[in-house]
Formats: structure tokens, sequence, C-alpha cells
């Protein structure tokens, strides 16, 4: 087995599963991806907070810890030695969450801030001289105007309502971090290349070209329709991947669909697949597209490649084809046939070579 192909072909298998559902209309791998990335950035900023802090807590004054706020402002591990006011601690809900700020304030100079502390630290009444461990954040947004309406109310001390400690919060493990911040990129990075390929992977292990018959647009014609539909030819059993045609104006990528290869009128081989791909919302049918899907490449445009399919861990024998479809003959587009056996991919590829018509 090839390694990044098998990891390649299980991504691919879980993407397209996840993105025949959606929530508000955005596939369920987009979803997936845009978690992983976003949760990939927070764990990125968690690994810089270990990095650049250490285990071990930088000590300081109140005084020092708002001028260090305010010129260097990171999200700093420190251990800070004021007056803790239990006294005069802000109640504070926010959504669900309750909690309360305290004051922690250098009566010399008069100035201080808030910490979110632990119950332990200002569970008294009384001032307490205390040294409290933690992280420097920024206050919130939605916080900041709360805390700077009740900023007056500690006059003469002057209270910053920019900064605050969440006593008791550490950095976290630099190792561990970063192999979560990796980890989460790495599912991100495999996600975005699985859609963007539109989940194909395809590994070529030789190629040859060839040239098929001409015929009529199978869509010129109602009758090959529903001859198509009715009788088609019996052959060995394959899997399309790629873009089959309902009519002329309807057209969609389908990935590992049950085809069979039929004879149209005029001896052109094509690709054909009952599908039903009607479009629904609240589980009603908006749209109908039951029928018979179509692909049929256009005579003189066909390449063929051998090589394995990869849906799941283990490839399976394929073929890839490039040419142009007879329905949209201004461009050549790719399709994959996958087989259960090497014996039914020679057998297609044998008539796909030729030409010619099954006896």
């Amino acid at each position: 087995m090839h390694p990044f192909y098998s990891l390649m072909g299980l991504i691919a298998a879980a993407s397209h599963k996840m993105s025949r559902n959606t929530v508000n209309g955005l596939p369920l791998n987009w979803w997936l991806l845009g978690a992983c990335a976003l949760f990939a950035i927070i764990a990125n900023d968690a690994r810089r907070d270990a990095v650049s802090n250490g285990q071990t807590p930088q000590a300081m004054s109140v005084t020092e810890f708002l001028q260090l706020g305010r010129t260097d402002f990171q999200h700093r591990y420190v251990a800070v030695t004021g007056t803790l006011l239990p006294p005069m601690k802000l109640d504070v809900s926010k959504g669900s969450e309750h909690f309360d700020l305290v004051p922690l304030v250098d009566l010399k100079t008069k100035s201080g801030f808030f910490v979110h502390a632990g119950d332990e630290v200002h569970g008294g009444n009384q001032a307490q001289k205390v040294t409290l461990t933690g992280m420097m954040w920024s206050v919130p947004s939605d916080l900041r105007d709360d805390l700077s309406a009740a900023v007056p109310k500690y006059a003469p001390l002057v209270m910053d309502s920019s900064l605050e400690l969440s006593e008791g919060q550490t950095p976290g493990n630099p190792l561990t971090t970063t192999v979560v911040m990796s980890g989460l990129a790495a599912i991100s990075v495999l996600f975005l290349l699985s859609s963007l390929q539109k989940h194909i992977f395809f590994r070529r292990t030789k190629s040859r070209a060839t040239q098929g018959n001409g015929a009529a647009s199978p869509f010129s014609d109602s009758s090959a329709l529903g001859e198509t539909a009715q009788a088609p030819q019996n052959g060995p059993a394959l899997r399309f991947s790629g873009k089959l045609r309902l009519n002329e104006k309807v057209a969609s990528r389908f990935w590992e669909m049950p085809s069979v290869l039929i004879e149209l009128e005029g001896g052109q081989l094509a690709f054909a697949s009952h599908i039903d791909a009607s479009p629904r919302f609240n589980g009603q049918v908006t749209q109908s597209q039951v029928g018979v899907w179509l692909s049929a490449p256009q005579s003189g445009t066909l390449h063929i490649e051998e090589g394995l399919f990869y849906a799941g861990a283990r490839g399976k024998p394929a073929l890839r084809l490039r040419y142009c479809d007879e329905a949209d003959k201004s461009k050549k587009t790719t399709a994959i046939l996958s087989f259960n056996s090497l014996s039914e991919r020679a057998e297609v590829q044998k008539e796909l070579s030729q030409g010619g018509v099954r006896a």
C-alpha cells in the first residue's frame, strides 16, 4: 500500500460522505474543515503562550503589572503581589456564567485592576496582602464597558478596566499544545486537499491513449435515453467518478457511482447510471432529477491511464479517462472508473480502446 494515497483515500471517503449532508446550506465537510482550522488557530495561541511563558511565573507588583500590560501586553504568566479587597468585589453575569471580579490594588500608588479569583482567595470580608499567580488577559470587550462604568465608585483608587488576572490559570504544556495544533492543522489541510481534488485520488501505474467511435449526441434523441434506461447492457461491474448528465441542461458530479458501459444508437459507448439526484427541502422534492445519467466520450478524444483509485485505505484497479463529452465538446473532462478486479478493468479497457460493440 502507498501510505499517502491510503490516508487520502480514507479522508476522501469520509469527506465525501459528509459532503452529502448540509447545515445551513453548507456541506458538513466544510463545517469540519472550518472548525479544525479555528481550533488549530486557538491551539497555536496556546502553544505560543506556553513557549513564551514557560512554567515559572514572572514576579511583579501591581504597578509593574499595569505598566507591563500597557507597554508590552502578551498573555503573561505572572505572580502579582498586592492588596486584595474582597468587600469591594463585583458580581458579574455573562450569559449563563456568574463570577466575581475582586480588586487587587497597590495602596501606595492607589492603582489597581480586577482579578478573576478563586473562592479560597476572596471568600473573606477583610483586605488581604496576597500574591496571586495566573495569566494576564485583556478584558473582553463586552465586559469592558460594565467595568468602566463601575470604576468611579472605587475613587480615590484608579482601577484599570482593560486588564485582568485570571487567578490559578497556567500556560499549557508546550509539547501537548504543539501536538494538538499540528494535528488540527494537518486535518484541516487534508480535508481541504480532498475537497479541492473533488475526493479523487488516483495513482497511475501505466497509461496509453485510444480513440473512440463517433456518434450523435446521446441527448439529441429522447428515444436513446429510453432505450438506455430500459435495457442497459450487461458487463463488468464498475463505479464512475466524474460528471454525468441527465439531459443537456442538468449535469452533476458523482463519486463512486455504480455504472454500466452501454452502447448508444450508432454504436458509441457511454457510461450510464440510474440515479435519483433530486434536490430536497425538508424532505420534499423541489425538482425531479430521476433517470439515467450519461457520459459519452467524443470520438477521437479518449485518453486512458491505468492505475489505482483510492476510495479507502486500499487502492482498487481503475482507469483514468480524459475526453470531451458529446454533450459538451468545448472542454475535456476527467472521469475515474474503478473495478473489483484486474480482469474486469482489462475487459472494459479493451472495449474502450477498440470502441467496439459488445458481443
